[in-house]
């Protein structure tokens, strides 16, 4: 039995949710880097329970916001909000694991994996208050008209 043909039939929600699977290795890389200790313990439950949380909160708070900026979605679950929101996700883990790694090397400073976390989720809470105040500036103009 093949994985394709059944995932082929399941809700659409639920498919849309599950590629939000995609960000887990980011998420275990940044552990692998910034916390060492955490990657030696070995818990496989407890890396991949962290990896999960941190997925499904950063997924919430780029879905709502791109939610914020659409004009036709309703829900999160949608494929047009998942998939940029996803995007999104990549790309900013990407440039930030990179961006630190290499801090690490040129000022050898190590910023550890708390601060990584802060970081990100500032970055992402910034992005959500932009994408809420540029809904509630559209709201007001709208109602000027």
């Amino acid at each position: 039995m093949s994985i394709i043909p059944d995932f082929s039939r399941q809700p659409e929600h639920l498919k849309n949710i599950l590629i939000n699977v995609i960000l887990l290795p980011f998420w275990y890389i940044t552990i692998f880097l910034f916390h060492p200790e955490l990657y030696k313990t070995g818990d496989l439950i407890l890396l991949f329970s962290l990896c999960i949380c941190l997925t499904i909160c950063s997924s919430i708070i780029y879905s709502r916001g791109l939610l914020l900026l659409s004009k036709n979605s309703v829900n999160i679950l949608e494929y047009e909000i998942i998939a940029p929101s996803l995007l999104f996700q990549v790309g900013i883990l990407s440039l930030m694991i990179y961006g630190c790694y290499l801090f690490n090397l040129i000022f050898s400073l190590i910023i550890e994996f708390y601060g990584f976390i802060t970081i990100y989720f500032t970055i992402s809470l910034l992005f959500y208050g932009i994408c809420l105040i540029d809904k509630k500036a559209n709201k007001n103009s709208e109602n000027d008209q």
